[in-house]
């Protein structure tokens, strides 16, 4: 098994932390210390605010190719 880590602005944290939880293979998710509770519970809000943004049309997923490129 490999570990990847990742430098996230703190406006893309939540939409990265959703998309990361979201794939089939990705057995865990680790925070590290930089984040509190709090933080943590404003970014997945933030998340499920996005999804049901996309959801209803107003605005446009991010395509995985795309995510992968900007990398």
């Amino acid at each position: 098994m490999k570990q990847v880590i990742v430098d996230i602005p703190e406006k893309d944290y939540p939409f990265f932390i959703n998309l990361v939880r979201n794939l089939t293979f990705v057995k865990k998710v680790a925070v590290t210390k930089g984040s509190n509770k709090n933080e943590l519970l404003k970014g997945l809000q933030d998340a499920v605010k996005e999804v049901k943004q996309i959801k209803a049309g107003r605005k446009k997923p991010v395509t995985l190719n795309n995510f992968l490129n900007e990398l």
